[in-house]
């Protein structure tokens, strides 16, 4: 896995030939974004459940779990505590996406 450091925290890359993944964490190493890919056509299921249960704010990795078991394959996003899950159809095959509610405001903001 690469690591690239800033002063605003922590980017977190890593591929391989079945999956990959990209989160960004701030400088407490707090997860604020976390992009994971499936290119494989074997266990898309696994390894995004497996994902989903990652401790984020105060989600509930059960309810996560059961969230993309239901949904994978689809378009759909919905939140558990202050984490936004959203799952997607990528080109090469189903991408979970899980940030702070308020991610997208930050990157906003930051921007100006």
């Amino acid at each position: 896995a690469d690591t690239v450091t800033n002063d605003d925290g922590f980017q977190y890359d890593s591929v391989t030939t079945d999956y990959a993944y990209s989160i960004t964490a701030n400088s407490d190493h707090e997860v604020s974004c976390a992009v994971f890919y499936v290119f494989s056509k074997e266990d898309t299921e696994g390894y995004l459940k497996y994902c989903a249960s990652m401790p984020y704010d105060t989600s509930d990795s059960e309810a996560a779990q059961a969230w993309v078991d239901e949904n994978l394959g689809s378009e759909s996003e919905t939140t558990f505590g202050d984490a936004l899950y959203v799952l997607s159809v990528g080109n090469q095959g189903p991408v979970l996406t899980i940030k702070s509610t308020g991610f997208d405001d930050y990157v906003l903001d930051s921007m100006e």
